[in-house]
């Protein structure tokens, strides 16, 4: 049998508005930049280009966004995060960002590797010292 083990998404809430995004990895901070390469090679998009190195934080979290609820738009319609483009989700961040001064900080708390996350948590005093430790006797 083969089991498949899905990351769980990383959930904001803001009130009525939840976000999901898709867990960090290295490949997708790739697929993101090889994205933004595409634009800047082949749209010649120069203005995305731009933006993304003035925003970057703000385009990874765009990246990772995967559904919305509680969004609406413009006419007061929910606001469907699928049918948007990248640009579209990076509005929708900064909209965060200017609503709620608490995202960014918890963003980037989440993109952070697993080993930055361990070491931060384990405060000192709390880990055994090897000199606390009795040694093993031989069998």
């Amino acid at each position: 049998m083969l089991v498949v083990k899905k990351a769980k998404p990383a959930i904001y809430k803001l009130n009525e508005v939840t976000l999901k995004f898709r867990q960090s990895s290295e490949a997708e901070d790739a697929r993101l930049r090889f994205f933004i390469d595409h634009c800047n090679i082949y749209d010649n998009d120069n203005d995305l280009i731009v933006d993304w190195h003035l925003n970057q934080n703000t385009y990874y979290a765009a990246w990772l966004l995967m559904d919305t609820s509680g969004v609406i738009d413009d006419d007061g319609n929910a606001l469907n995060v699928r049918k948007n483009d990248l640009r579209g989700k990076v509005a929708i961040i900064k909209a965060l960002k200017e609503a709620d001064p608490k995202f960014s900080p918890w963003f980037e708390s989440h993109i952070e590797p697993a080993e930055k996350k361990i070491a931060e948590v384990a405060a000192p005093g709390e880990l055994v010292g090897a000199e606390t430790v009795q040694p093993v006797q031989g069998q």
